[in-house]
C-alpha cells in the first residue's frame, strides 16, 4: 500500500518530476537462461533456447515475491510433527495476513494463506499449500451458520504447472485471475482455494519429495475438501459450514470428482450445497499424448513405482522432460518443450496409461448435490464431445443426479469461464438461498448462442495482469492511487 507521503508528492508539482517512469518488460525482475549443457540434452536449436529463455523469464516474473521454492512459507516447521498433524484436514502452519504488495489482486480484496494436510491417490498422509480470497463486504444469507459468516466457495484452479514453483498462491494473479477468484471474492464470497499436492509444498517432515500427481482429480478432490475443512478450524466464526464447489479445465475435474467423494462422506460433505464445474477433464487421455504423456509421467510413479519415463516417451522425449524437470518450467514453457516426437506410438495402450486411467477418470460414480456442467463447443483442451459423453454416461448410470448441461456455443477453453459468469454467479446464489433446481432430466442440455454474430466477439484473451506497485510505475495505473 502508497504512504500518503507517497500518494501527496505523486500530486506536488516539485516531486513528481523526481520519480522517474521507467520502461517495464514482460521479464523485469529474472534474469534465467537455460545451461549449455541442457541445451545439448535436450536438443535445443539456438533458436528454441532463445524462445525458452524468454518464456522461463516471464514465468518467474510472474511469481509473487520469487518462486515457492524460495519462500520459507511452503517449508513445514522444524519440529517433528505429533499425530494430528498427520490427520487430514489438519493445520500445520497458517499466515493470517500475506503481503500482498507483490500481487495484482483486485482492489479491496485481502488473502492468506495455510499449509494442511491432505491424501494423495494412495491415500498417504501429506502437507499441502492454499489460499484464501477475502471480499471487502461478505454476502449474507438466511441459512448461513455462524449467523454472520460469510459463504464459502471452494476454489479448484486449472493447470498452472507440475512444479513446486507453480503454485497458484504464489503467482501475482493467484493464477486464474479475475476468471475466477476475483470475480468470486469480488461478490461476497469467501474463496479458499488449494494449490494441489506437489505444488508449493515439495518435501514432507520426513524431507521425501512431494510429486504433483497430475490430473489424479480423486487426489486433488482430497486437496479441496481438506482445505475447507482446516480454512474452517483456523476461522470457524467467519467461514459458514455451507459451501459450493467449483473449478475449471483440471479444477472442473476436481469439482466434480470432489461431488463424487462427497456421496460416501457424510461427515465431510455435509455442508456441501452444490458444484460448478466448467470446461471439466474427464477424461485423462482424451488430450494430445505430446503434452499428457511427460506431464502425467512426471508423478505417475508415486502411484505405480515401477513406471519409467521410457514406458511411455520416446529417449528425445524422456531427454525434454528431465530438462523441463531441472529447470522447472511452467505451463507456457511446457508448450516450447514438448514438441516432435515426444511419446511413443500408443502409450494409450500401455497397462499403467489403462490402470491410471481408472483410478481417476470421473463421472462414473454417483453425486448427491446438483452439478452444474458448463462446456464451449470451440474448446481446444477439453473437447465438448467429450464432455457431452461423460455427462450422458453418468446420467445414463445415475438417472437421479441432478446434472444441469450448459453448452457455450463457439467458446474457448478458459473463455466459457468468462463467457458464463453470470449464470454460475446467479447458481451459486441461488444454492446458498436454498432454491430448488425446476424439475429437469438428468443431464438436460441447454445451449447458448452469442448474442451478435460470433465472430464480432473477442475470441481470447490477448492481455495479462502485469504488476505495477513501485512508483516508478505509477503512471500504468494512473487512477487507482
Amino acid at each position: 500500500m502508497r504512504s500518503p507521503f507517497l500518494l501527496s508528492s505523486l500530486f506536488s508539482w516539485g516531486t513528481i518530476a523526481q520519480i522517474l517512469a521507467n520502461p517495464q518488460s514482460t521479464t523485469f525482475n529474472s534474469s534465467f537462461a537455460i545451461p549449455q549443457s541442457l541445451i545439448q540434452e535436450a536438443n535445443f536449436t539456438s533458436e528454441d533456447a532463445f524462445n525458452l529463455n524468454n518464456i522461463i523469464n516471464y514465468e518467474t516474473s510472474q511469481y509473487a515475491g520469487g518462486p515457492a521454492n524460495e519462500d520459507d512459507f511452503y517449508n513445514l516447521p522444524m519440529e517433528f510433527p505429533d499425530t494430528r498433524h498427520l490427520t487430514p484436514g489438519a493445520v500445520i502452519k497458517a499466515e493470517d495476513f500475506t503481503d500482498i504488495t507483490n500481487y495484482t489482486l483486485s482492489p479491496n480484496l485481502a488473502m492468506s494463506r495455510f499449509v494442511y494436510t491432505t491424501k494423495n491417490l494412495n491415500g498417504t498422509s501429506i502437507p499441502a499449500s492454499a489460499f484464501i480470497l477475502w471480499p471487502f463486504s461478505p454476502r449474507s444469507f438466511p441459512a448461513l451458520n455462524p449467523p454472520k459468516a460469510a459463504p464459502v466457495v471452494v476454489w479448484n484452479h486449472m493447470t498452472s504447472g507440475f512444479f513446486g514453483p507453480a503454485a497458484p498462491s504464489k503467482y501475482r494473479s493467484l493464477w486464474a485471475g479475475d476468471s475466477a477468484p476475483f470475480a468470486l471474492a469480488l461478490n461476497g464470497y469467501v474463496v479458499v482455494a488449494p494449490d494441489y499436492a506437489g505444488l508449493g509444498v515439495t518435501r514432507d517432515f520426513q524431507g521425501n519429495f512431494i510429486p504433483h500427481q497430475y490430473i489424479a482429480l480423486p487426489a486433488s478432490a482430497n486437496d479441496a475438501i481438506y482445505a475447507f475443512k482446516a480454512a474452517r478450524s483456523i476461522y470457524w466464526e467467519k467461514l459458514s459450514d455451507t459451501f459450493v464447489v467449483m473449478g475449471q479445465s483440471q479444477g472442473g475435474g476436481v469439482a466434480w470428482a470432489t461431488s463424487e467423494l462427497l456421496f460416501n462422506n457424510a461427515s465431510l460433505g455435509a455442508g456441501h450445497l452444490g458444484t460448478v464445474a466448467v470446461s471439466p477433464t474427464t477424461s485423462v487421455f482424451n488430450a494430445s499424448e505430446t503434452y499428457i504423456a511427460p506431464f502425467i509421467g512426471l508423478g505417475i510413479a508415486s502411484v505405480f513405482p515401477t513406471f519409467q519415463l521410457e514406458d511411455w516417451l520416446t529417449p528425445f522425449g524422456v531427454n525434454r522432460t528431465n530438462v523441463y524437470k531441472t529447470v522447472q518450467g511452467g505451463l507456457a514453457s511446457a508448450f516450447g518443450f514438448f514438441t516432435g516426437d515426444i511419446a511413443r506410438p500408443n502409450m494409450t495402450e500401455t497397462w499403467y496409461a489403462k490402470a491410471y486411467a481408472k483410478l481417476v477418470n470421473i463421472g462414473r460414480k454417483p453425486i448427491t448435490k446438483p452439478l452444474l456442467v458448463i462446456q464451449g463447443t470451440a474448446d481446444a483442451f477439453v473437447a465438448h464431445n467429450v464432455t457431452s459423453q461423460t455427462v450422458a454416461e453418468a446420467c445414463q448410470n445415475f438417472p437421479t443426479s441432478k446434472i444441469s448441461y450448459l453448452v457455450f456455443n463457439g467458446t474457448g477453453h478458459v473463455p466459457t469461464l468468462d463467457a458464463s459468469r453470470h449464470i454460475w454467479l446467479r447458481w451459486i446464489e441461488e444454492r446458498f438461498r436454498g432454491i430448488e433446481l425446476p424439475p429437469a432430466e438428468c443431464g438436460h442440455q441447454q445451449t447458448l448462442e452469442s448474442y451478435l454474430p460470433l465472430e464480432r466477439y473477442q475470441a481470447t484473451w490477448n492481455s495479462f495482469s502485469q504488476w505495477a506497485g513501485g512508483a516508478q510505475y505509477s503512471y500504468e495505473v494512473p487512477l487507482q492511487l
